[in-house]
C-alpha cells in the first residue's frame, strides 16, 4: 500500500515539475538606470517611475524611453530573455526639448497647430515654449484632438488609443433643427450622432422649413465616419411640378417635400432624385435631376404615357414665342412692353410642371 502511495506521488510530482519550470521561464529581469538621477522611465509607452527601476516581464522586446528635462531622449529597443536580467543604462546628453507622439494602431497622422508633422510613432523637436493644439487622424478611426504644454527643455509624451469610426456618422447644419434623411428614411434632427450605419455609399438630404433642401453623398467603404455638415440657405433653384392630381406626394431622395396638383420646393445645387407617386394618377414616376445653384426647374408628369416626367422649358426658350414677335425685333434685341410681358412665366395647364432657369 505504501510503495503504491509513493509511486502515485512520484507521478504527481512528475506531472507538476514541467510546469513549475515553465512557469520559471515566463519571466526576465529589466533593469534600468540613467547618467543622471531622476529621469523618467517608460516602457512601451507606459510610465513606470524615475531611474533605477526594476521590472520583471514576460520574455519580448520592449522599447525604453528615458527622459530628462534639458535633455536628449533616450530610446531604445530591448530584448529581455528568461530567468536573464538585462541592464540597460541611458546616456543622456542636453537638448532642447522634443514632443513624442504614440498611438494605438500607429500611422495616424499628426498636425501641430495646423502643421502636417509626420505619422505615429514620431517624435518632433523644436517646439516652442507654450500651448499648442493637435489633432491624429486615421482613417477608420475616430479623430483625436487635443492640447499639450511644452515647458523649457520639455520631452512630453502623447500617447492615444484611436476607437474605431465604423458605422458612425455624424451631421450637423447651420442653423440647427433640419431634418435628416439617411438614404430615404428619415433619422431625426440636427445636430445628429448615429451609430451602426453600415459602411457604404450614403445619401445625406437636409430639409427645413423656409431653406433650400441640402443633398450630400457620402462614401464609408473604407470604414471611415461619415460627417456631413452643411450651411441651410433662404435661396436656391426652385422646383416646380404640376402633378396633375391632389393626392400626389412629391419627394426627393425619399423625404416629403411637397404634396398636391401644383407641388413646389426649394433645392440647393446639387444631384436629386425626385420621385412622383399619385394613387389617382396609378402609378410612380422617378428621374434624377442636375439642380442648378439658382433658378426655376419646371415640370409636368404624363400619367397616360409610361408614367413619365416632361421638362417644359421657359416660355422666352420657345421658338413660338420669338416668331410672334417678329425675328427682326429679336435679332435687333428690342424689348417692348409685349416683350417685358411675355418674359413673364405663362400658366401652366393641367398637368404641366414649371421650372425657372437661372
Amino acid at each position: 500500500m505504501l510503495v503504491r502511495l509513493l509511486l502515485t506521488l512520484g507521478a504527481v510530482l512528475l506531472l507538476l515539475w514541467p510546469q513549475r519550470a515553465d512557469a520559471q521561464e515566463t519571466t526576465g529581469v529589466l533593469y534600468v538606470t540613467a547618467t543622471i538621477q531622476r529621469a523618467a522611465v517608460h516602457i512601451d509607452s507606459e510610465a513606470v517611475g524615475e531611474v533605477p527601476v526594476t521590472r520583471y516581464l514576460p520574455p519580448g522586446t520592449y522599447s525604453v524611453r528615458v527622459t530628462a528635462d534639458g535633455m536628449d531622449p533616450f530610446v531604445r529597443r530591448v530584448e529581455v530573455k528568461p530567468n536573464l536580467t538585462t541592464s540597460v543604462t541611458a546616456e543622456l546628453y542636453p537638448g532642447g526639448g522634443t514632443v513624442e507622439f504614440v498611438s494605438t494602431p500607429s500611422g495616424a497622422l499628426v498636425i501641430i497647430d495646423g502643421k502636417e508633422v509626420g505619422k505615429t510613432p514620431i517624435r518632433v523637436a523644436s517646439i516652442a515654449e507654450g500651448d499648442h493644439s493637435y489633432s491624429l487622424s486615421l482613417t477608420g478611426f475616430e479623430t483625436i484632438e487635443g492640447t499639450l504644454t511644452q515647458r523649457k527643455g520639455g520631452n512630453p509624451l502623447t500617447k492615444h488609443t484611436l476607437e474605431s469610426s465604423r458605422g458612425r456618422f455624424s451631421v450637423t447644419s447651420k442653423p440647427a433643427g433640419a431634418e435628416v434623411w439617411l438614404d430615404g428614411a428619415s433619422v431625426g434632427k440636427t445636430p445628429l450622432q448615429l451609430n451602426e450605419v453600415p459602411p457604404g455609399a450614403h445619401t445625406v438630404l437636409l430639409v427645413s422649413p423656409g431653406y433650400a433642401a441640402v443633398v450630400r453623398h457620402v462614401d464609408t467603404s473604407d470604414g471611415s465616419k461619415g460627417e456631413v455638415t452643411a450651411t441651410l440657405s433662404d435661396a436656391g433653384t426652385t422646383l416646380k411640378v404640376n402633378t396633375g392630381f391632389d393626392d400626389a406626394i412629391v419627394r426627393i431622395d425619399g423625404a416629403t417635400v411637397s404634396q398636391g396638383r401644383d407641388a413646389e420646393t426649394l433645392l440647393s445645387r446639387g444631384e436629386y432624385l425626385l420621385t412622383i407617386t399619385s394613387a389617382e394618377g396609378g402609378g410612380e414616376v422617378s428621374q434624377t435631376l442636375e439642380v442648378p445653384l439658382t433658378g426655376t426647374l419646371l415640370y409636368k408628369v404624363d400619367w397616360k404615357g409610361g408614367p413619365a416626367l416632361v421638362e417644359l422649358a421657359p416660355l422666352v426658350q420657345r421658338w413660338t414665342f420669338w416668331a410672334a414677335l417678329g425675328g427682326s425685333a429679336a435679332a435687333a434685341g428690342v424689348v417692348s412692353a409685349g416683350v417685358a410681358l411675355a418674359l413673364q412665366p405663362e400658366p401652366l395647364p393641367d398637368g404641366d410642371v414649371v421650372v425657372t432657369l437661372p
